[in-house]
């Protein structure tokens, strides 16, 4: 038994210290050495919308992920800032409130990203390397707006609480056998 505890120990000790290891860090500014999660996912991008408003921008958005369907949550058009990471070209989005967005969209002058929001809920991240030339301005990066669409992803931590269970289950296991002697 108390095997088990040092193992358990251990197991927990070296899965808090490994989480940390996977979040990217702001670089600068007022939120300087803020974890903002992983890269989001990249889905896909466009040029031939006709304009921004939500009725539009969710049609293409439904379009893509279909038969999935998301709804309209919030447009972000005041001064977006946009945050430099400490990988090169991944940059994060302050996206607190209202609720968690499974899904956001990045826009410049002409063309729409779309990411799925797969880390940290509160931050949009993306990497600038995989968007299509014509987003990217030299030297800067520019956003006019970010919407974000409903629903909200089954967070990393769904993982560790189903490993938990198990780890529970075999020491549950393993003290019923013991008992049985």
């Amino acid at each position: 038994m108390r095997n088990i505890k040092i193992f358990l120990a251990a197991l927990f000790l070296c899965l808090g210290m490994a989480t940390m290891g996977w979040c990217l860090t702001i670089v600068g500014g007022d939120w300087n050495g803020t974890d903002v999660g992983q890269i989001d996912a990249y889905i896909a991008s466009t040029n031939t919308l006709n304009n921004s408003n939500p009725t539009t921008e969710t049609a293409w958005v439904n379009s893509i992920l279909s038969p999935e369907s998301v709804t309209f949550q919030i447009k972000q058009e005041e001064d977006i800032p946009i945050y430099d990471t400490d990988q090169l070209g991944v940059y994060a989005v302050n996206m607190p409130i209202p609720p968690e967005a499974k899904y956001f969209l990045v826009k410049n002058a002409t063309w729409w990203a779309l990411f799925e929001n797969s880390a940290e809920m509160d931050w949009g991240v993306f990497d600038s390397n995989v968007l299509p030339p014509g987003m990217n301005i030299p030297g800067e990066y520019t956003v006019s707006h970010v919407t974000r669409f409903d629903g909200i992803p089954v967070p990393e931590p769904a993982t560790m609480l189903l490993l938990g269970m198990g780890l529970l289950g075999l020491a549950t296991a393993g003290k019923k056998r013991v008992f049985k002697k």
